[in-house]
């Protein structure tokens, strides 16, 4: 990425700059003069200089004390897309220790899936994700259950994005970068509380010894953390009312 690439960013509607970024990415990899390895170092030093833009964007930003952190708007988009992309590029510091063929497919997959879900991005004429309010709340129920501390994952903070595109489904749980993307829709304000809960429930379920214990088989992977969700999310609002 260069100067004006990162430039790019802040004048562009975000979704649309990392849509096209991610279609750069993925032509210069699937030239056949690419070599894994040429490819691998490639990918890591847009990581790299991704980094430093990840930092300079959060310099803005004040909640290291609190459990999760919380973006919404237009710098909510911007700061969403990049921490997609970081999660999506392989570290250089990482690289040596893999093999070069093996990294650089995987991350061509990871590009590739990325690409897909932020091109299903559509930006909304009147909905609106939930509000800060809405988020509060459901913190206070966890709060009250003492899961706050619990969101972290392998020292990793929880990150949580309303923004305003409406997306296939209203939230999502994003594991790779431990993030909660909720979108536009046309839910009331209990409902969405229901679906922030249901996504923390997927949070928890990937932090669970349950999880080591299922089949490889992702389908079933994903009906059982399905399962466990709503199970999660129901539990709580039952007890919250």
């Amino acid at each position: 990425m260069d100067a004006t690439g990162c430039k790019s960013l802040f004048s562009a509607e975000p979704v649309q700059w990392a849509v096209d970024y991610l279609q750069g990415l993925m032509e210069i990899l699937e030239e056949n003069t690419v070599r894994s390895s040429y490819g691998v170092a490639l990918l890591a030093l847009e990581r790299e200089e991704l980094y430093q833009v990840w930092h300079r964007m959060l310099e803005g930003y004040n909640n290291d004390s609190v459990s999760v952190f919380y973006a919404a708007g237009l710098q909510g988009a911007r700061l969403f897309v990049v921490r997609q992309l970081l999660a999506a590029l392989p570290s250089l510091k990482h690289c040596p220790l893999h093999n070069s063929a093996a990294v650089y497919h995987a991350a061509g997959r990871r590009l590739a899936d990325e690409h897909t879900f932020l091109k299903s991005f559509r930006l909304p004429l009147e909905e609106k994700p939930p509000s800060a309010g809405v988020l509060e709340r459901s913190l206070e129920i966890l709060a009250s259950k003492g899961m706050l501390d619990r969101l972290h994952l392998a020292g990793r903070r929880l990150h949580i994005y309303c923004l305003d595109y409406r997306l296939p489904h209203e939230a999502y749980y994003l594991l790779p970068s431990h993030t909660i993307i909720c979108g536009a829709g046309t839910l009331d304000e209990q409902e969405q509380l229901c679906c922030l809960l249901h996504e923390f429930g997927h949070i928890f379920y990937a932090a669970s010894a349950c999880r080591r214990q299922q089949s490889h088989s992702p389908t079933l992977r994903q009906q059982a953390a399905e399962r466990f969700a709503q199970r999660f999310a129901a539990r709580l609002l039952s007890s919250a009312t």
